[in-house]
């Protein structure tokens, strides 16, 4: 028997004038580190961030990217005015992770970070609620420039990005396709996720951002799946592996990778057999699922995890087996929402990316608001 949750449903998605503990490591992509020598009385030139990452209900990760190799502070407190709580790490590095421990439940905590003596702006974002109280959760996705504009982000995401920190997420979920596409020329993709990073860090300096892996987030088309600049864009658990799940305030958060190499569009072997075990051994009721490839597309009708009519069908019955409340997407660039046996699905494909018009409407650049609490899902 599938367990009862109430969903409220309000379509008002945006329209545009466009229309408009101390752990201190490198970057997960060697190729990607800042480069350079260090030199202890030079002042800091922030490289990206800072972010707050990984967020408990008790600890948080705030990661920044200094040209190079630098001391690391945090600041932070209850107080914009009264930072009066430290963590540091005096490791010369170029990639600064410190964990902040200790913190109080579903609370808005202020930081600042500094090296070598130069401090950034300061920052805000919020602890986890206890398991069951409500949160506010952003999904979208398909950002991605078009071919002639490339790498240049369009001017949608932005605008996108902006209107998400006013609405002071708990956390972010983005559903993949952040980049046009990951070529063999490494300073090409270098160019082009900075750009992306140069966005989505304004967000990330108030809410953890988690990503799925898009089709045009890799190069399995040229032989070699490369993963390391969504490795860098995004702090993840279970690094390096391109799935993973987490808990947060209650709900059981599950990433899915719909671009295995060679088993593009397919949730299969290994990957659904874990998932089969994430979903049976989590202890929480309600449990969110993302991919970027849909089961039900409005666009890429029979090229994405449709495409196999069997692994399709295995999919949805695993959803509804495990008592899956939502499994969210993007891959076609709309907006369309379709429950199935109790399953929602939501497509959240409008992030900036050319829009595809179908016969079923939503081709709109958007983003999904979800408020969360014990038995209650409210779409926005």
């Amino acid at each position: 028997m599938r367990r009862s949750v109430s969903f409220s449903i309000a379509f008002v998605l945006f329209l545009f004038p466009l229309m408009l503990g101390l752990v201190e490591t490198t970057s997960p992509n060697p190729a990607v580190a800042p480069e350079g020598s260090f030199t202890n009385a030079a002042p800091a030139h922030f490289v990206r961030g800072p972010t707050v990452n990984l967020v408990t209900n008790s600890s948080a990760l705030i990661f920044w990217r200094t040209d190079v190799p630098m001391n690391a502070t945090v600041d932070y407190g209850l107080e914009e005015l009264d930072l009066n709580l430290t963590a540091s790490n005096s490791t010369v590095v170029g990639d600064h992770r410190i964990t902040l421990t200790g913190l109080a439940i579903d609370s808005k905590y202020y930081y600042q970070v500094t090296s070598n003596g130069t401090a950034s702006d300061i920052y805000h974002f919020k602890t986890a609620p206890a398991d069951g109280a409500e949160f506010k959760m952003i999904v979208f996705g398909d950002n991605r420039p078009d071919t002639d504009t490339a790498p240049v982000q369009p001017q949608e995401y932005s605008d996108l990005v902006d209107l998400v920190i006013a609405e002071e997420p708990h956390i972010v979920i983005m559903t993949g396709d952040y980049v046009q596409v990951v070529t063999e020329s490494h300073s090409y993709n270098l160019d082009a996720w900075e750009r992306f990073t140069n966005i989505t860090d304004r967000l990330g300096h108030y809410a953890p951002i988690y990503g799925v892996l898009g089709n045009h987030d890799t190069s399995a088309f040229t032989g070699t799946l490369r993963l390391e600049y969504l490795f860098d864009a995004f702090e993840m658990y279970d690094e390096p592996s391109p799935y993973s799940s987490f808990d947060y305030a209650g709900v059981h958060f599950t990433l899915l990778n719909s671009e295995e190499q060679y088993d593009n569009g397919r949730i299969t072997g290994t990957q659904y057999d874990w998932l089969v075990d994430d979903l049976t051994n989590t202890s929480m009721s309600m449990k969110f699922v993302f991919a970027h490839q849909p089961l039900y597309p409005l666009q890429h009708i029979g090229s994405a995890l449709d495409r196999n009519m069997t692994e399709m069908n295995r999919l949805q019955q695993l959803f509804e087996d495990k008592n899956v409340t939502l499994f969210a997407t993007g891959h076609d660039h709309l907006f369309d929402r379709l429950t199935v046996n109790g399953v929602v699905h939501i497509i959240a494909g409008g992030g900036g990316a050319p829009l595809y018009s179908t016969p079923w409407g939503g081709a709109f650049h958007h983003y999904l608001k979800v408020n969360v609490s014990s038995g209650q899902v409210d779409f926005t």
